[in-house]
């Protein structure tokens, strides 16, 4: 079965866009290919040329159909930004992983361009909760206040570690995952700061509040409605 992830959260009204089984249809000639690359190996090359892939097939599947396809991203693109990050915001990454988030947004948005798709970004910071929103609360937060902030509304008392970078160097010699989130620790040693009041104001709403946001995602897992 496949992740739906992987055909890129093609959400919304169902009779607007490529039905999934189409969109399985185009990416059959790709998964056989796709493999967990050997223990401790870089899953950076892979990536470039199969996430590439699978853009590429989405996109023909909504052009044979004439349908509309919603991106939903992330800020990886960007890169490390010193101000405020607003649509507007070129592309600059310092990863390898927002190289590749680069590469597959300009090709979407050079078929909207020239007026062969209908499509668009909705890109968004980091999500928790159930949904992902691309509206992001303008509360100045570090990790510590958050933490803090979730510690109390969970009954727990605040404890918090953060290693060092020489230390995740070093465990990345022999923990695969860490030594790629290396290349992305830009995002928690500089301030990050994500502008949605472009769509607040198209749609008239406001960002849910941290506090707010953690406190509902915290009530999800007790009730069992938040996996």
């Amino acid at each position: 079965m496949i992740d739906k992830p992987i055909v890129f959260n093609l959400l919304l009204n169902p009779k607007e866009f490529v039905h999934e089984r189409e969109i399985v249809e185009h990416l059959r000639r790709l998964l056989p290919t796709w493999r967990v690359p050997r223990s401790g190996a870089s899953t950076s090359d892979l990536t470039i040329g199969h996430t590439k892939r699978v853009m590429r097939n989405t996109i023909d599947a909504c052009k044979r159909h004439s349908s509309a396809l919603v991106f939903f991203d992330n800020v990886y693109a960007y890169g490390q930004v010193d101000g405020v990050m607003t649509e507007e915001t070129p592309y600059s990454p310092c990863s390898r992983k927002g190289e590749v988030r680069a590469r597959i947004a300009t090709m979407l948005m050079d078929e909207v361009r020239r007026g062969e798709l209908r499509g668009m970004i909705v890109r968004s910071a980091d999500f928790y909760g159930q949904v992902w929103h691309a509206l992001t609360s303008r509360e100045p937060m570090t990790g510590e206040e958050y933490v803090r902030i979730a510690c109390a509304l969970a009954g727990r008392p605040y404890a918090l570690q953060v290693a060092p970078r020489w230390l995740l160097s070093l465990m990345g010699l022999f923990v695969p995952v860490l030594r790629e989130n290396m290349e992305m620790l830009y995002q928690f040693e500089h301030d990050y700061r994500f502008d949605s009041s472009k769509a607040e104001r198209a749609f008239g709403l406001t960002p849910t509040a941290y506090r707010e946001g953690i406190a509902a995602t915290l009530k999800g897992f007790r009730t069992g409605t938040c996996s």
